[in-house]
């Protein structure tokens, strides 16, 4: 999956996908929501480039498929 197909959700959503995301991560569901909840809040450019890196190498790893369901 692609930043641009995730940031495309709606925030509501996008919370609803870290379980998701989880799945194929070993981080947990918590860590995802905190992730995505600051996300939702001030944007993706509020992480440090590391949360970023590592969130989008996380995102990479699910499947286009998972967000069509």
């Amino acid at each position: 999956m692609d930043i641009s197909d995730f940031m495309a959700l709606s925030p509501t959503e996008r919370l609803k996908f870290a379980p998701i995301i989880a799945k194929y991560n070993p981080a947990g569901t918590s860590a995802f929501e905190t992730i995505i909840n600051i996300i939702n809040r001030w944007g993706f450019d509020a992480l440090r480039p590391c949360f970023k890196i590592s969130f989008l190498l996380n995102l990479a790893n699910v499947p286009n498929s998972e967000i069509n369901k």
